[in-house]
C-alpha cells in the first residue's frame, strides 16, 4: 500500500542569508546523491547500504552553486567521475567542470565562464557537450573538452523571460511525447518561463529538441493564468507536465507537447488561514502519482482518482528537489528559521489501482437520496431504459413505503404507545406483513410478549436507513442524516420499549459508530446494557473498558469478556490506561485512579474471570500504588492455584508409580478384551500361589504387612471412586480404573491452567 517514510538527514546545510534556491542544488542518480552547497562545498554521498559521504571538495565562501549535473552512472568508478556546475561568484558566472578523485587533493576542476547565470546543466547522450540553460531561457551548448572555450551553437529566447522550471526528457521516456520514428538524439528539454505582458499573468512553455548540432522549438504556448498567482510550483513526468497554485489549492495537469490540460484537481489546503505565507512544492513521482508538500505536510495524491493516498506530517516544511524510482528515494531541503538540512525519505507510490483509493477520495460527496432499499434485486433481464423505468419505481415504491410504516411508528411514540409500537415493530422485522399486523388484533399481544432476536435466516431484509430511523425514535440528541452531531450527550428517551431495542441491539446494521457512548446511555436499563455488551456490533474498546466501573457484576464479567474475546492485550492495556487512570488521575488523585483498576483487578480474583487481561491492569497502573489487600488476595489466590497444581503433580507421579509396580507386559490399549480376561485370570493363579506360599512359610507377621500393602494399593488404585462402594479390585480392574482417574486429573489440571473461561453466547436473551 502507498506509503511515506519518515525523512531522515543526509547533510546538515551551513547557516546563510541568501534565499533556499541558491543555499544547495542536487542531481540524484539511482544510488547517489550529488550536493552543491554554497559557500561550502560539492559532495557525493551514497545511500547504500547506509548514507554516508564518499567524496567532498571544499569552495571559497563566496561561491554560489545554482546547478549542479552528473554525467556518469552508478556503475563508474568513483575516479571517473565527472561533475558539472554552475558557480556564480563576485558577479560573473562560470561553468565548472569537477572530476573527483579518491582523495580531494586528487580532484581536477577546470572552468569556463559564461554571459549569464546558470538555471541547469545536462551532458549530451555521448559526452561530447555540455548544454546549458541560462536564466534568461537561452539553450547553449559547449564543448566538453574545456581547452574550446567558444560555444558550438545557441537557441536565442525572447526578451523579459525568466527559467522558473526546467526538465531535461531522455531518449528513453521520449515515447511518451511522440511515436516519431525520428527523435532527436539528445532528447527534448521542457522550458516553462514567466513573462510580463501588462497586468496579465503568462508562462510560456517550450518544448525544444536537442540534437549535437543544434536546438530548434518544436513547440511554444502561453499559458494564462487567470487566478494572478506567480507563485506556482512545475513537475514533469512521462509527458505530463503538472501546475500547483497554492492560491486556489489546484493542482493541474497538462500534456505535452500540445499543452492541453487534461484535468484539474482541488486539493484541501493544511493552512488553516487564507492570508498566512505557504510553502509548497510538488514533485511528480509515477504515472498520475505527485507528492505534495505544503507547510509541514506531505501528501502523495492519485491524480487518477483523486485521491490523496498518504499522509505524513513534518517537522518543518519541506521542499521537494528529486526523486528516484530506482530506489524510490525523494530528496528534498528542509528549513527553519535556526538551520536547513537536506532530507531524504523512501516512498512508496503503491500500483495505481481503484483499491489503493477506496475511501481516501478528496472530494466529499453528499448522500442526500435515502430511497427505501439500497439494493434492488431484479430477476428479469429488460433493456436500459426498461431497466430504469423499472429501478426507479422500485425506488419511489420503496420509500413511500417505509416512510409511511415510520410515520405510523412516531405516532405511536407521539401518543406514548409502546404496547401498540412493539406489537408492529418486531413482528414487521420478523418478516410479517404489516396488513397482517393489524388485522391479527388477537394475536397480536402474545406475538409481542416474548423477547426476539434477530436472525439472519428468517428476518426481513431491510435498509440500513430504516434501521437508522427507528434508532432515531429511541434515542435522544442523535442525528444520522449526515448533518453534524449534536453536541448534547446521547441518551435514551423517555420512550422505552424494551422488546424493541433488544430486537435492535442483536441486528448487524445497528449503527454503533454514530452513537457514541451507546453504552453509558443504556446504564439505567441493566437488561439492555447486557445485552448491547453482549451483541452489539463494532463496540469501541473504551466504552467496555468504562463498564468495567459498573457495580452489576453480571455488567462486569459481560465486559470482561467482551474484552477477552475482541480486543489484544496492547489495545486493553492502552485504554484501560487512559480511561480509568489517566481521567482519574487529572481530576482528582492518583490514590483515586489506582484504586479503581485495584477494585476491578480483585472483582477479577474474586469472580474467577478474566485472569488473562490482569496483565493488562497490572502494565497500566502498576502495583506499587494498589491496596495492600488486593495485592494479599491476588498473591493468595496464585499460590493456591500452585498448591493445586503441586498436589495434581503428586498424585499423578503415586498413579505412574502404582502403573509402574503392576507392570503389565503391554500397554492395556493394545489388549484385546479376551487376552484381558486370559491375563486376569493368570495374574489372580499366580497371585495366590505366592501368597500362599508367603503365608506359610513367613508366619503372622508377614501376612499382616502384605494385607496391608495390598490395602493400601486398593485404597491408591481406587482413588475417586464413588464413596461408599465396597468392591475388590484385580490388577486388571484395578489397571482400567487408574486410566478412569488419570484422565480425570488431566482434565482436572486443564481447568486449572486455563486462565481465560470459554464464553459463549447460548442464547442473545439474557
Amino acid at each position: 500500500m502507498p506509503s511515506i517514510s519518515e525523512p531522515f538527514v543526509l547533510s546538515e546545510l551551513p547557516q546563510a542569508s541568501s534565499p533556499l534556491s541558491s543555499r544547495v542544488t542536487i542531481t540524484q542518480s539511482k544510488s547517489k546523491v550529488h550536493l552543491g552547497i554554497s559557500h561550502s562545498s560539492f559532495a557525493t554521498y551514497s545511500l547504500r547500504p547506509t548514507p554516508h559521504i564518499i567524496w567532498s571538495h571544499s569552495l571559497p565562501p563566496t561561491a554560489v552553486v545554482t546547478s549542479i549535473s552528473s554525467n556518469h552512472s552508478d556503475n563508474v568508478e568513483l575516479s571517473e567521475a565527472t561533475l558539472y556546475a554552475a558557480v556564480s561568484e563576485k558577479k560573473k558566472h562560470y561553468l565548472k567542470s569537477v572530476i573527483s578523485g579518491a582523495e580531494e587533493t586528487s580532484t581536477s576542476i577546470k572552468s569556463r565562464a559564461v554571459p549569464n547565470e546558470i538555471a541547469g546543466i545536462q551532458a549530451s547522450s555521448d559526452g561530447s557537450l555540455v548544454l546549458l540553460v541560462l536564466k534568461s531561457s537561452i539553450v547553449k551548448a559547449y564543448s566538453s573538452d574545456f581547452d574550446v572555450s567558444e560555444e558550438l551553437w545557441s537557441l536565442k529566447a525572447k526578451a523579459s523571460r525568466t527559467v522558473i522550471f526546467h526538465s531535461f526528457v531522455s531518449n528513453d521516456d521520449l515515447s511518451y511525447f511522440s511515436h516519431d520514428e525520428e527523435l532527436p538524439e539528445n532528447g527534448l528539454l521542457v522550458l516553462v518561463s514567466s513573462r510580463d505582458v501588462g497586468k496579465k499573468a503568462m508562462f510560456e512553455v517550450r518544448v525544444v529538441a536537442l540534437t549535437n548540432q543544434g536546438a530548434t522549438d518544436l513547440v511554444v504556448k502561453d499559458i494564462e493564468i487567470k487566478d494572478g498567482d506567480m507563485d506556482v510550483n512545475f513537475s514533469l513526468y512521462q509527458g505530463n507536465l503538472y501546475r500547483y497554485s497554492p492560491a486556489s489549492s489546484t493542482l493541474t495537469v497538462y500534456n505535452l507537447p500540445d499543452v492541453n490540460i487534461i484535468s484539474a484537481v482541488k486539493i484541501p489546503s493544511s493552512s488553516k488561514e487564507k492570508n498566512t505565507s505557504v510553502n509548497t512544492s510538488i514533485l511528480a513521482v509515477g504515472k498520475n502519482k505527485v507528492l505534495l508538500s505544503e507547510n509541514q505536510t506531505l501528501s502523495l495524491i492519485d491524480v487518477n482518482y483523486e485521491s490523496i493516498l498518504s499522509q505524513r506530517a513534518l517537522d518543518a516544511p519541506l521542499s521537494l528537489v528529486s526523486y528516484s524510482s530506482s530506489s524510490s528515494m525523494v530528496t528534498g531541503i528542509s528549513t527553519t528559521d535556526k538551520s536547513a538540512a537536506v532530507l531524504c525519505l523512501t516512498l512508496d507510490i503503491g500500483t495505481g489501482s481503484l483499491l489503493e483509493s477506496l475511501s481516501k477520495g478528496i472530494k466529499k460527496t453528499d448522500n442526500t437520496w435515502v430511497g427505501g432499499f439500497s439494493d434492488i434485486l431484479i430477476k428479469k433481464n429488460y433493456s436500459l431504459p426498461e431497466y430504469c423505468s423499472i429501478e426507479s419505481d422500485m425506488i419511489t415504491t420503496s420509500k413511500h413505503f417505509n416512510e409511511e410504516r415510520l410515520n405510523n411508528l412516531q405516532e405511536f411514540k407521539n401518543n406514548n404507545q409502546i404496547t401498540l409500537f412493539e406489537d408492529f415493530v418486531v413482528p414487521f422485522l420478523k418478516n410479517e406483513e404489516w396488513e397482517d399486523i393489524e388485522g391479527d388484533t388477537e394475536n397480536r399481544y402474545s406475538k409481542s410478549s416474548e423477547f426476539l432476536v434477530f436472525e439472519a435466516e428468517k428476518d426481513r431484509e431491510v435498509d440500513v436507513y430504516f434501521i437508522q430511523r427507528l434508532i432515531e425514535l429511541l434515542f435522544d440528541n442523535i442525528s444520522l442524516a449526515g448533518s453534524v452531531s449534536s453536541p448534547a450527550p446521547l441518551k435514551l428517551s423517555s420512550f422505552v420499549p424494551e422488546k424493541t431495542l433488544i430486537y435492535l441491539l442483536t441486528h448487524p446494521l445497528f449503527p454503533t459508530p454514530q452513537l457514541s457512548n451507546i453504552l453509558k446511555s443504556l446504564d439505567s436499563y441493566p437488561r439492555l446494557l447486557r445485552q448491547a455488551l453482549v451483541t452489539v456490533p463494532a463496540l469501541e474498546c473504551k466504552e467496555v473498558v468504562n463498564a468495567l466501573i459498573h457495580q452489576n457484576d453480571d455488567i462486569f464479567s459481560d465486559a470482561v469478556n467482551r474484552l477477552v474475546e475482541e480486543f489484544s492485550h496492547e489495545e486493553i492495556t492502552k485504554t484501560i490506561k487512559s480511561e480509568l487512570y489517566s481521567k482519574n488521575s487529572s481530576s482528582s488523585s492518583n490514590t483515586t485512579s489506582s484504586n479503581t483498576i485495584s477494585e476491578c483487578v480483585d472483582r477479577l480474583r474474586r469472580l474467577d474471570i478474566g485472569w488473562g487481561i490482569i496483565s493488562c491492569f497490572v502494565d497500566a497502573g502498576g502495583l506499587f500504588s494498589w491496596n495492600s489487600d488486593v495485592i494479599s488476595g491476588l498473591s493468595n489466590t496464585v499460590n493456591d492455584e500452585v498448591v493445586n497444581l503441586e498436589n495434581s503433580y503428586d498424585v499423578m507421579t503415586l498413579l505412574e508409580e502404582a502403573l509402574r509396580k503392576l507392570n503389565p507386559t503391554e500397554p492395556t490399549s493394545k489388549i484385546t478384551k479376551k487376552e484381558l480376561k486370559r491375563l486376569s485370570k493368570k495374574q489372580q493363579k499366580n497371585n495366590s500361589k505366592t501368597n500362599n506360599t508367603k503365608e506359610n512359610s513367613r508366619g503372622p507377621e508377614v501376612i499382616s504387612q502384605e494385607k496391608k500393602e495390598r490395602e493400601q494399593m486398593k485404597h491408591l488404585l481406587g482413588f475417586g471412586t464413588k464413596a461408599g462402594l465396597d468392591m475388590d479390585i484385580t490388577e486388571i480392574q484395578s489397571m482400567k480404573n487408574v486410566f478412569q482417574r488419570k484422565s480425570a486429573i488431566n482434565k482436572y489440571g486443564d481447568n486449572v491452567s486455563r486462565k481465560v473461561p470459554s464464553y459463549t453466547v447460548e442464547k442473545l436473551i439474557l
